[in-house]
């Protein structure tokens, strides 16, 4: 982005990349599809490109968006695509103006200056916040999107007592988590890439078993991971027992809510019961570190019921993100952007031979 575009008091431009991280781990909603490298492999993969921008109210940095951006050739326009953003909570507050005023300007830059369709799916946060930011980007302008499906998973507050957390559990949940302290399976919780050797193979066991498909799996985690920042890398939590992995959970801990990105147990960690530590281990360490929520890593009830029934066993939250919103610009590139991403997707589920995009295990969506 070569020049910054005035949105009333607020300006969209162009931040490298130590500035971008500075500013990145001072926001609340920080996660990890806004984290600098990961956003660009993500893109690569969809044939786009990142733009990180700053929005700036004079001196001050009130926004950042990886805008992921697939143009049309010859026509112009195309979609810029904020997944898990703009990034704007200081706190945990439901005060979405800044929001209001970070939507605005970036609809200012992409959609009305250079004609493209700007497409929003925010960050998680409480479920007052969520409804108040979709109200906040509706009345902007935008429409629901078609595309990716919104997110929906279990948030299990983690700023009060443990022993609260747990109480909260149902009773089968908490039956089973002392079953699984009694049965021998010890934790380990890490951030050594090495960690990843044993995600991959109990992933692909997973995958093996179940019997589906997914577009970004064990080994897009682990090569990601190796590319990010320390400060912002994955963290891996190792179910053991008599030595052997026989589970693991996955999570990103990174503003105030720590996010399950993929887990899986062994036949063997199953008897064991090992899945319910592992969840306990990730609110343990949530809470630990301060933060507000554990994000159980989505839920898809139709698809997914057993996953779901056993997240909803936690008796946390059952929070919808705000979005995808978008917001089209006026005359014909708008259809021309429609048509070229129809066509697209129907090429990539006939390739992928799976929706373009989707977690089949956490019910996550990566767009352009």
């Amino acid at each position: 982005m070569s020049s910054a575009v005035l949105d009333r008091e607020c300006v969209v431009e162009a931040i490298e990349q130590d500035a971008w991280r500075e500013a990145a781990l001072a926001f609340a909603d920080h996660n990890y599809r806004h984290v600098w490298e990961y956003g660009e492999i993500v893109a690569a993969r969809n044939g786009a490109r990142c733009e990180h921008v700053a929005i700036r109210r004079g001196d001050e940095v009130i926004a950042l968006a990886d805008v992921r951006i697939r143009s049309l050739p010859i026509v112009g326009g195309g979609i810029a695509y904020i997944g898990g953003g703009p990034l704007t909570r200081r706190t945990d507050s439901d005060d979405v103006e800044t929001l209001r005023d970070a939507v605005n300007a970036l609809r200012t830059a992409y959609v009305d200056e250079r004609g493209l369709t700007l497409r929003i799916m925010c960050p998680l946060g409480s479920a007052s916040w969520n409804e108040h930011a979709a109200a906040v980007i509706e009345d902007c302008g935008f429409e629901p999107a078609k595309w990716p499906k919104p997110y929906r998973t279990i948030a299990v507050r983690t700023d009060r007592p443990l022993e609260d957390v747990r109480g909260d559990f149902s009773k089968n949940w908490r039956k089973n988590l002392r079953r699984g302290e009694q049965r021998g399976v010890t934790l380990r919780v890490s951030q050594d890439p090495v960690s990843f050797d044993h995600v991959r193979t109990l992933y692909d066991g997973l995958l093996d078993r179940k019997g589906f498909d997914v577009e970004l799996d064990a080994n897009f985690y682990a090569a990601a991971n190796e590319k990010m920042n320390p400060q912002e890398r994955f963290t891996v939590i190792l179910g053991e027992l008599d030595g052997d992995v026989c589970g693991m959970n996955v999570v990103s801990a990174l503003g105030d809510t720590l996010v399950g990105i993929i887990g899986a147990t062994t036949y063997e960690g199953a008897k064991r019961y090992a899945a319910y530590l592992l969840e306990w281990a990730a609110i343990e360490l949530a809470h630990e570190r301060g933060m507000v929520r554990y994000d159980m890593g989505g839920i898809d009830p139709d698809d997914n019921p057993g996953g779901y029934d056993f997240k909803r066993g936690t008796r946390g939250d059952d929070l919808t993100g705000a979005g995808p919103f978008e917001r089209k610009p006026s005359g014909l590139r708008a259809a021309f952007t429609d048509s070229a991403e129809r066509a697209y997707r129907a090429l990539r589920r006939v390739s992928k031979g799976h929706n373009d995009g989707a977690d089949a295990v956490n019910g996550k969506g990566e767009g352009a």
